[in-house]
């Protein structure tokens, strides 16, 4: 197994993870932990948190493994030795700063992971306006369509404007599989945010399904994919002035 000041490259920049601050939390931490098959010490912990206090205090730069354990020696009273980081991420500096928060986002399964992969969803029988109280309840803009288990559309609040609202029809006597768009297209848990957002631009999608072994694993949005995309050009703006 390589050392882990092997893994470590010179400037030690992997490109700022497009976490926002508020949303990374510990929770998050450890499910990318557990994707990694990582369970999280103490000592673990020690380091993520070091290693995400200097990524931000040096605009994206992570410390070199030598920093790390002098610094964590001397300031923070929690040393560690080079045998130890080996030991407790096996995959080098890299899978320490992808777990504390601090590599570039680039594919579907890893915004999940931040932005949390809850799907709701509604049966085709059942009427708009029981789609409606969902959609405010919820606070989204739209809701898959399932039946048996399976995807079979998607219904969004412009499909209900459009569909039943403008054409004066009842929200309580419409069922949803009259309104639905049935012209389905997901991505997998491996795609990049690129592709995915290529996909949306040309199909003029706002929600896009992320299906994984035949099951719904996620959905994302436009605006989810925007704000990782502005946050990219942040990041290199800031870097570039600097």
């Amino acid at each position: 197994m390589p050392s882990y000041a092997e893994n470590v490259s010179t400037e030690q920049n992997f490109g700022g993870f497009l976490k926002c601050r508020s949303e990374w939390n510990e929770s998050v931490a450890i499910k990318i932990a557990e994707n990694d098959g990582l369970t999280l010490t103490d000592k673990h912990w020690d380091i993520i948190h070091f290693v995400r206090t200097e990524f931000y205090a040096n605009m994206g730069i992570i410390p070199q493994e030598h920093n790390i354990m002098r610094a964590m020696e001397r300031e923070w009273c929690a040393p560690v030795a080079e045998s130890q980081l080996d030991r407790l991420f096996p995959g080098g500096l890299t899978q320490g700063a992808k777990v504390a928060g601090c590599i570039t986002i680039t594919t579907v399964k890893q915004l999940l992971t931040i932005k949390g992969d809850a799907v709701w969803s509604i049966d085709p029988h059942q009427t708009v306006f029981d789609a409606l109280v969902l959609l405010s309840e919820k606070n989204i803009g739209a809701l898959m369509v399932v039946e048996n288990d399976t995807l079979v559309g998607v219904v969004s609040e412009r499909d209900i404007t459009r569909k039943v609202l403008l054409k004066d029809r009842s929200p309580k006597v419409t069922k949803v599989a009259e309104i639905m768009s049935e012209e389905l297209v997901s991505v997998g848990p491996d795609e990049t945010l690129e592709q995915c957002m290529a996909v949306m631009i040309e199909r003029r999608f706002r929600h896009l399904p992320v299906v994984e072994n035949h099951r719904i694993a996620g959905v994302l949005s436009m605006p989810d994919l925007v704000k990782v995309i502005v946050e990219q050009q942040q990041f290199t703006i800031s870097r570039l002035e600097d």
